[in-house]
């Protein structure tokens, strides 16, 4: 004879049960509190939302939050998790994460208020929207009023100002890479999108990828090709002292900084402010002579839009 739900029998099972689960759950759940950052990672590089995994499961979800520097994580709800235990949960992951964006991409992270006021605020709001570097063309005013302590203050934490971009050194490195790029797409909407390999200086622009994901990930566009930001320093380095000589020909060195085509070097170097010329069959540049805060070479990429709610919006 088949047993009803309504089988006294059945439902002593079933009390039996889910007080059991309910058991398990609450030591599952403890287990997880308890943990220890290592046990938990972060997995994001696959046509699936980013995740967080203990102890190689997946727990939650990795969304978008009130910026696009402080994500917010999902975890699904469990009929025998208590709304008690959810939110302790949600509570240590988000501690978690928190901790391992901080470690990865700082200063981004950094509490501007010990920063002088003024400008050096201004150019760290400013890295915080773009995850880490921005032409420095975006930051002209800024840098044209910094004091010296100002500068002294940025160096200090990991900023770097240069001839072409500021740059969050640490926000270079592949982890880092990685971590902007996830956090570009959790704050467009859009699917995880293909990142550089470890050590790659160059890579094809894709057509089917926003052009301001190259600069959020740390790659300055240039035509066909987007080529890591503290990369094109050292080409606009060495273009500059080449120059000195008068007009010169890309040597190998150049070539194999940029890591493209002839086609890429002199679109690269054209951005950079240089102009091309023949002389006697041989392509050449020259550096045209520009007024420092005023290029427009990176006008299609430099503006960083700014958050009226910012503490720092009268500085951008």
């Amino acid at each position: 004879k088949t047993r009803t739900y309504s089988d006294p029998g059945r439902k002593v099972i079933n009390r039996i049960a889910r007080q059991a689960l309910r058991q398990e759950i609450e030591k599952r759940v403890n287990q997880l509190l308890d943990a220890d950052d290592t046990a938990f990672t972060l997995h994001s590089n696959s046509s699936l939302a980013p995740s967080l995994l203990w102890q190689n499961s997946r727990i939650a979800t990795v969304v978008k939050g009130s910026s696009i520097i402080h994500p917010q994580i999902q975890i699904s709800a469990l009929e025998l998790l208590s709304s008690q235990q959810h939110q302790a949960i949600c509570k240590r992951l988000m501690e978690w994460l928190n901790q391992h964006l901080e470690k990865n991409l700082s200063p981004i992270y950094l509490n501007a208020n010990t920063l002088p006021q003024g400008p050096a605020r201004g150019i760290v709001w400013q890295l915080r929207e773009s995850l880490g570097s921005i032409p420095r063309s975006s930051a002209a005013n800024e840098i044209s009023s910094m004091k010296r302590s100002d500068r002294q203050a940025l160096r200090n934490v990991g900023v770097r100002i240069q001839r072409e971009s500021v740059i969050a050194t640490n926000a270079l490195k592949p982890a880092a890479i990685a971590l902007r790029g996830m956090l570009f797409d959790i704050h467009h909407n859009r699917p995880s999108s293909p990142l550089p390999n470890a050590g790659q200086v160059s890579i094809r622009i894709e057509n089917d990828l926003p052009i301001e994901y190259y600069e959020a990930i740390g790659y300055r566009p240039f035509g066909k090709i987007a080529i890591r930001v503290d990369i094109v320093e050292r080409v606009a380095s060495m273009a500059w002292k080449l120059s000195q000589l008068g007009a010169f020909s890309p040597p190998t060195e150049l070539m194999n900084l940029i890591g493209g085509s002839t086609e890429d070097a002199t679109e690269v170097l054209k951005r950079l402010g240089y102009s091309q010329q023949t002389n006697q069959d041989k392509i050449q540049f020259r550096r045209h002579r520009r007024s420092s805060g005023n290029s427009k070479r990176y006008s299609r990429y430099r503006k960083v839009k700014i958050n009226p709610d910012s503490p720092f919006a009268k500085l951008a």
